[in-house]
């Protein structure tokens, strides 16, 4: 009887161990699948992280790039601007210049004097060298600036030439008297735009 009774015992004895053992395996092995899950997700939002940085990092470096390459490519354009500017203010003061010189020649010519005929070609002849260069100064103007500002440059040429033609002509021996006021203003606001073009007066 107590051979029969001890058999049921051990047998529900070890019964318990073998599931106290399967349970604690089981509650380890879940920890650790756990641990491993979190690891794993872990090492992969480390990854994407890294990614992002990169992404980032090559975004950042292409702006900057861009904004260097945009700021050369202004700075280049301003200095193309200016030189074009300068060019035009020179052959602006020749035009004037010139006419003045055509006015004074072409008022007092005497034909019966060979020197006043020569001096009066000569005047006529700066004229015209004025007047292209200054064409070729504004057709430049056209191309790096502002419409308006080539349109108040073509006004001062187009008074200038208006005036000398008179003068060719004979047709008003006073014209360049009487036109000064209207020259003078035209030739200020040629000068005020390209001021404007060049920013000088912004940075006053």
């Amino acid at each position: 009887m107590i051979g029969q009774i001890n058999l049921p015992i051990w047998a529900f004895v070890l019964s318990q161990l073998i599931w106290a053992v399967m349970a604690g395996w089981a509650i380890y092995l879940s920890g650790y699948l756990k641990t491993k899950g979190e690891n794993l997700a872990t090492h992969e939002d480390i990854e994407k992280l890294k990614e992002q940085v990169r992404v980032i990092t090559t975004t950042t470096k292409e702006i900057e790039t861009k904004i260097s390459d945009e700021a050369w490519s202004r700075q280049k354009r301003w200095e193309l601007k200016r030189e074009v500017l300068f060019e035009a203010s020179k052959r602006l003061a020749q035009v004037y210049d010139a006419l003045l010189r055509l006015s004074v020649t072409e008022s007092h010519q005497n034909l019966n004097d060979v020197h006043s005929v020569a001096t009066c070609g000569e005047a006529r002849e700066k004229w015209i060298q004025a007047v292209a260069a200054c064409d070729m100064a504004n057709a430049l103007v056209a191309l790096v600036c502002d419409k308006e500002t080539y349109q108040v440059l073509s006004r001062f040429r187009m008074a200038c030439t208006d005036v000398s033609a008179k003068l060719v002509k004979g047709a008003d021996r006073e014209i360049y008297g009487k036109s000064y006021e209207e020259i003078t203003l035209r030739l200020s606001e040629a000068n005020a735009a390209m001021r404007k073009e060049l920013g000088i007066d912004d940075a006053q």
